[in-house]
């Protein structure tokens, strides 16, 4: 009901919408109960069907979409014509729009899915004014290449001169890069944190080593909410850094 833009933390919004939630539920339950026969079998059929379509694994949220169906029809069936039913449905509208909010304030700290947030059209008019020609770019985009041309959310911001090239882990030893940044003066290394972190922090540490760390900038703190489930304890990362490097000596 809440969506993907309400952190499961924040219990000021979590928990009156699951009490309303199951008020709702609950009511719908009993009125299922007394419905004729062919009637709660058609119900039962909606909440079933959609294990026919879902691609498990089912512990990922978009995979129990389908269902949604079934719970607002059991919402619907609890709604009557009394206060109380009034004031619950009341609840769960404002608990929606507060998600809703959400959404469009982009607070970061609310996403479930940080990545619909990342600066790509501020990172890249930053770099189409101060990347020139004798740099390169390095990102760990997935970049898609159409008609000979690359796709991919920094090349749809960016617009300058200097060159971009793509690195992925499966593409093989990053000491191969060498050759390829070799004619470079500098180096801007894009990258996104999403599962790929050790080999991140390998990237950055190997030119690092190489070059001088000139400007590191880094954007959309965000929480670990998976360590925080299994450990209780906090953690943080930022989704997005983009570092400049420069040739030692020159």
């Amino acid at each position: 009901m809440l969506g993907e833009t309400v952190s499961p933390f924040n219990l000021t919004v979590v928990v009156p919408a699951a009490l309303f939630s199951l008020a709702g539920w609950w009511s719908g339950f009993w009125r299922w109960k007394n419905l004729v026969r062919e009637q709660g079998v058609y119900l039962l059929l909606v909440a079933l069907l959609p294990l026919v379509v879902i691609p498990f694994r089912s512990t990922l949220p978009q995979n129990l979409v389908p269902f949604t169906t079934f719970w607002y029809l059991m919402l619907a069936a609890g709604a009557k014509t009394n206060w109380k039913s009034t004031a619950a449905f009341c609840g769960v509208l404002i608990c929606m729009i507060v998600s809703v909010s959400f959404y469009h304030a982009g607070v970061a700290s609310q996403f479930h899915d940080i990545s619909r947030l990342a600066p790509f059209r501020e990172i890249g008019r930053f770099l189409t004014e101060q990347a020139g020609e004798n740099d390169i770019i390095i990102t760990n985009e997935d970049r898609k290449w159409v008609n000979g041309r690359p796709v991919s959310i920094f090349d749809r911001y960016y617009q300058g001169k200097a060159a971009v090239l793509a690195v992925r882990p499966e593409d093989g030893p990053i000491e191969r890069l060498d050759q390829r940044v070799q004619p470079y003066k500098g180096v801007w290394l894009l990258q996104t944190y999403a599962g790929e972190e050790p080999w991140n922090m390998k990237l950055r540490q190997h030119f690092t080593g190489k070059f001088v760390l000139v400007e590191a900038r880094e954007y959309l703190r965000n929480e670990r909410w998976l360590e925080r489930i299994k450990t209780g304890q906090r953690s943080y990362y930022y989704y997005l850094t983009l570092c400049h490097f420069t040739r030692k000596g020159r």
